[in-house]
């Protein structure tokens, strides 16, 4: 019950007690109203004086509600992920990206694989959409990293190389601070072109080389940094200084003998193109690639064979034999004949020595053929490393045009 109401009850009941005592006249009456007219005035300035001290209270109250209610509200928008959260999202933030130009320095090459990191950026807080992707159990709140860390996002690709005759399964993953990071596996070889987003919490002010990808081919690692996009590491640096480009340049032999039964045969070739590539059924060895040369020889000798042979002459004067058995019983350069030749070689003189075979005599023609290979480009000047070039004359000539054939085809 209202103070008021209670105050007039209480001298409503005063007034009845008197007139029930016999003191009824009428200026006892009028005291009485009186009485009860000061009364209800003190009770207005009593519920004034308390209304008064009150209110502030109560604001102060419903302040301190609104402060918390803000305060803990923020607190469940923005999430805390835990350290070392990473993961690929399937949509590219907008954030503001720095571009990775393209340069020998920022790509990573394997069989099957040519990686980049196109783009990067570092952000302290990601989006609610991308925050649930990276990591789920959280919900679709805004997230910030783990404290004295940042989110680097980058987007890779992955696309063929172009290396002829090389085949090998690529597997890697990212490491921050040379710890493997969950949710970052990378599978390359199969040279179809992939493009992915990652999310990965990394150290404040972490180097290049404290968060990158990582490439294992074959026991060879590689690293580019998710970063800066420079290659941090490799341990075959050296097919990065290689040509990738390989201009022929010289005539083919032709040559008549008698049989060793009767009448005569002729043998011919020419070389129709050469390819550069850092491995074939393995790497090359330390410091060299595979330079592979393709001859289109033909023999109309039966049982009489060519046996012509050759040789690469490098730039200070030493001289290689093939690796590989190129022949077969019909044909003597049934296959692409390979070598292995210095990173850094510019240009190479293959000599063919034409010889016959007619029945066990072997015949020696004396008229060597000198054709030159010149190395050209790099592994980011627009040409594939699997570009040769082919010859379209017949024996004879060789010139130089261009085409990306496999080595071992002819015309």
């Amino acid at each position: 019950m209202p103070v008021r109401r209670t105050h007039r009850i209480a001298a409503l009941g005063l007034s009845a007690s008197l007139l029930l005592a016999g003191c009824g006249g009428s200026d006892e009456e009028a005291v009485i109203e009186d009485a009860a007219a000061e009364i209800d005035e003190q009770l207005d300035e009593s519920a004034e004086e308390s209304s008064a001290d009150v209110e502030p209270e109560a604001e102060a109250a419903s302040d301190d509600t609104e402060d918390s209610a803000g305060h803990t509200e923020e607190a469940d928008e923005i999430q805390q992920l835990p350290s070392g959260a990473a993961s690929k999202v399937g949509s590219v933030p907008d954030v503001p990206w720095t571009e990775i130009e393209e340069s020998p320095e920022t790509v990573l090459e394997a069989p099957g694989v040519r990686l980049r990191v196109t783009q990067t950026a570092q952000v302290d807080e990601l989006s609610a959409e991308i925050a649930a992707e990276v990591a789920m159990a959280y919900g679709q709140r805004p997230a910030r990293p783990a404290d004295g860390e940042t989110f680097l996002i980058a987007t890779l690709t992955i696309e063929d190389a172009g290396w002829a005759h090389a085949e090998a399964e690529s597997e890697g993953e990212f490491r921050v601070a040379g710890n493997p990071v969950p949710n970052t596996v990378l599978r390359g070889g199969s040279g179809e072109r992939q493009q992915t987003t990652y999310v990965v919490s990394v150290p404040e002010g972490a180097s290049p080389e404290d968060a990158v990808a990582e490439l294992v081919t074959d026991d060879v690692v590689q690293q580019i940094s998710l970063i800066d996009g420079t290659r941090v590491n490799s341990d075959v640096e050296h097919i990065y200084q290689a040509g990738t480009e390989v201009t022929v340049d010289g005539e083919g032999y032709s040559q008549v003998f008698d049989s060793w039964a009767s009448g005569t045969h002729e043998i011919n070739g020419q070389v129709t193109g050469a390819v550069i590539s850092p491995y074939v059924e393995g790497w090359a060895r330390p410091g060299q690639v595979f330079l592979g040369v393709d001859i289109d020889a033909r023999d109309d000798t039966g049982v009489d064979d060519d046996i012509t042979t050759i040789q690469l002459e490098l730039a200070d004067g030493s001289t290689l034999t093939p690796e590989n058995d190129f022949s077969s019983l019909i044909n003597r350069f049934d296959e692409t004949a390979w070598f292995q030749v210095p990173a850094d070689s510019e240009q190479i003189t293959l000599h063919l020595n034409p010889m016959g075979k007619a029945g066990t005599k072997e015949i020696d023609f004396e008229s060597p053929i000198e054709v030159t290979l010149t190395i050209e480009g790099g592994p980011t000047d627009g040409a594939d490393s699997g570009d040769q070039v082919t010859a379209t004359e017949g024996p004879g000539t060789t010139d130089e045009t261009t085409a990306t054939q496999e080595p071992g085809s002819t015309d």
